[in-house]
C-alpha cells in the first residue's frame, strides 16, 4: 500500500500569513494611535489553492505522494467560503507593517519545526 494524501476540495484559496509577521502586525497596531477604532488586514494580499499548497509541501518534503479526494472530507455546500483574500494596504499604511515571510519560506519553516516534534502529532487519525 503506497501512502496517499487524502483530501477535500482542492479549489478553495486563502491568503495565509506566517505567524511571526501577524505576531509583528499585532505589536505594531497595538503601538500605533492611528489603530484605534480601524479594522486592519494583517494579509499578504496573495491567495492560494489548497491543491497548491498540497504541491508546495510535497516539493519541500521532496514526496510526490498522490493526493485523493474524500466525499467525507468534502464541506457541505453552502459551507465553504472558496476564496479568502486579505487587502493589506491599510496595515502599510497606517502601521508601516509588511510581511516578510512568503508563503513558501512559511512553510519550509513550519516543515523544519514540525520535523524536530513528530511527538506531538497523531498521524493515524483524521480530527476534525
Amino acid at each position: 500500500n503506497q501512502p496517499e494524501i487524502r483530501l477535500g476540495s482542492l479549489h478553495p484559496t486563502r491568503d495565509l500569513t506566517y505567524v511571526a509577521d501577524t505576531c509583528e502586525g499585532f505589536v505594531k497596531a497595538a503601538e500605533s494611535d492611528a489603530a484605534v477604532g480601524e479594522t486592519i488586514q494583517l494579509g499578504t494580499g496573495r491567495d492560494v489553492s489548497v491543491g497548491y499548497l498540497v504541491e508546495t509541501v510535497q516539493k519541500i518534503l521532496g514526496k510526490n505522494l498522490p493526493v485523493v479526494t474524500k466525499d467525507e472530507r468534502i464541506r457541505p455546500e453552502a459551507s465553504e467560503i472558496d476564496r479568502l483574500l486579505s487587502s493589506p494596504e491599510k496595515a502599510k499604511r497606517l502601521l508601516g507593517w509588511e510581511p516578510l515571510h512568503t508563503l513558501e519560506q512559511g512553510l519550509e519553516a513550519h516543515v523544519d519545526w514540525m520535523r524536530q516534534h513528530l511527538d506531538r502529532y497523531r498521524t493515524d487519525a483524521y480530527l476534525v
